[in-house]
């Protein structure tokens, strides 16, 4: 090796061992917006995207998350922004066929991705009107698994569609001449078509995670991250129904505390998009802690709350609980164990529910889609309470 040589590797060597630190925190936060950009298009409180529009559940959606994923498990997490149990949560579901049903029906997609019309363009509804195209040939070949629409998801669904249309509808006629109407006219088309279909779509009978493929498995994964144990559906429900045989439910519980509407938009806003007798339930018994209480997660299903975490921390300072806020907590546990663990029907649910609770139907119809739509989600909250 010549002297040239040598001080060139010196060089090399020396400007390695100076080279700045990357700042392990500034990547994590990066991932973490990345990963909420790709999810905008699922949560209510979205925003009009900045960059291309990438739908769920697409190949595209899901080789990004989960590039995103593997991201997370090889960073260092000095100030543990993101928690390995709920990662490997995620990482786990994505084993189970959400792939199958890209238009989730809690969530109006359609809207959330045209809401701010001034950033709308033809490249952007060509986007959706080619995700919506592929929903019917994506449920065909989840019926070929044996994957099926619930009823309730059915119905949500339909009505997701009609709200699409609506909303188009009124863009059309509000912007006469604008350069997208071709576009906005065709994607009308598409969301007839696959309204037409989702009407002749016959749903599946039972409610449950348990009635799908490898559903059962599923749902014990969520029981044990949101309950950070790994006892089974059966031995909680037991856990759970002796609780509140324990509690002697002589009466119908209620929260009669009314919510101002600042209040439910910064709960909203915060990730708490939950039903209003939830929010009511959980405003009244942890005042203000619930936003300063709560920890932040990965999951747009969950709002980007970690529940078993936030449960946790506000619990730990609480002494007593009220008999009627863990009656409510523990009814709807027991409904969710109910319909994703031992198939009851929206009957058998919606009559202990309004046994015990005092509601009305819309309320009682919030609380079972909650149920629905978030299995084991209302578990993260019960731990705690079959200790008391």
């Amino acid at each position: 090796m010549n002297k040239f040589t040598q001080l060139l590797f010196i060089i090399l060597i020396l400007s390695g061992c100076n080279e700045p630190k990357k700042d392990t925190n500034l990547d994590i936060q990066t991932s973490i917006s990345q990963l909420k950009e790709l999810n905008n298009s699922l949560l209510p409180i979205s925003t009009s995207s900045s960059g291309d529009v990438i739908l769920p559940f697409t190949e595209e959606y899901l080789l990004k998350r989960n590039e995103l994923y593997l991201a997370f498990q090889s960073m260092a997490d000095p100030k543990k922004l993101v928690s390995h149990t709920e990662l490997n949560y995620l990482i786990i579901g994505q084993r189970f066929p959400e792939r199958y049903f890209p238009w989730p029906s809690q969530t109006n997609v359609v809207i959330n991705v045209l809401n701010d019309f001034e950033a709308i363009n033809p490249h952007k509804i060509k986007v959706v009107k080619k995700w919506i195209a592929n929903i019917e040939s994506k449920l065909i070949e989840a019926k070929n698994s044996k994957l099926k629409l619930d009823k309730i998801a059915h119905k949500n669904l339909l009505e997701q569609i009609q709200s699409s249309k609506i909303f188009v509808e009124k863009i059309v006629i509000q912007h006469e001449k604008n350069n997208a109407l071709v576009s906005l006219n065709e994607l009308l088309m598409v969301l007839d078509k696959l309204h037409l279909y989702i009407k002749s779509y016959k749903p599946r009978n039972m409610l449950g995670l348990h009635q799908i493929p490898n559903g059962k498995d599923w749902y014990q994964a969520k029981l044990n991250y949101f309950l950070s144990a790994t006892d089974a559906p059966s031995a909680w429900l037991g856990k759970i129904q002796n609780k509140l045989k324990a509690l002697n439910v002589s009466k119908k519980v209620g929260f009669t505390n009314e919510l101002s509407e600042k209040c439910k938009s910064d709960l909203i806003s915060s990730g708490y998009i939950l039903p209003l007798t939830m929010l009511k339930a959980l405003s009244s018994t942890f005042n203000g802690k619930l936003i300063s209480e709560k920890v932040n997660g990965l999951d747009w299903q969950q709002g980007y709350i970690n529940y078993p975490k936030t449960y946790e921390k506000l619990y730990r300072d609480k002494t007593e609980l009220s008999t009627s806020y863990q009656i409510f907590i523990l009814t709807l546990a027991e409904i969710d164990l109910g319909i994703h663990y031992q198939g009851w029907g929206a009957e058998q649910a919606i009559l202990v529910l309004n046994t015990r609770i005092a509601l009305d139907s819309n309320q009682t119809s919030a609380l079972i889609e909650y149920i629905m739509f978030h299995p084991g989600q209302i578990m993260a909250g019960t731990k705690k309470l079959l200790s008391l």
